[in-house]
């Protein structure tokens, strides 16, 4: 089982396109965005603790640095997400 946060609405607008640097797209320059993640995050987390999952082996990818707090889990989220939308 996986658990997979998506954001169906984001805030934060698509960025430029620069032909020397590449695309900066702006995920998550919208603090709403990341607060929602985060949100989210901690939602997944406390689901896969619950009593109901106790007889599955969880992994959660976090488990090296399993740090609670909001910064960890921010940078957690802006190293580890991605996108499936595809400019066409």
């Amino acid at each position: 089982v996986m658990f997979l946060p998506v954001l169906l609405n984001p805030s934060s607008q698509s960025g430029s396109i620069d032909a020397i640097e590449g695309i900066d797209c702006d995920y998550l320059s919208d603090s709403k965005d990341l607060s929602a993640l985060v949100q989210a995050l901690r939602k997944c987390r406390t689901i896969a603790r619950s009593e109901k999952w106790e007889l599955h082996e969880i992994i959660d990818p976090t488990i090296p640095h399993n740090v609670d707090t909001d910064e960890y889990l921010q940078e957690f989220i802006r190293r580890y997400s991605t996108t499936t939308h595809h400019h066409t």
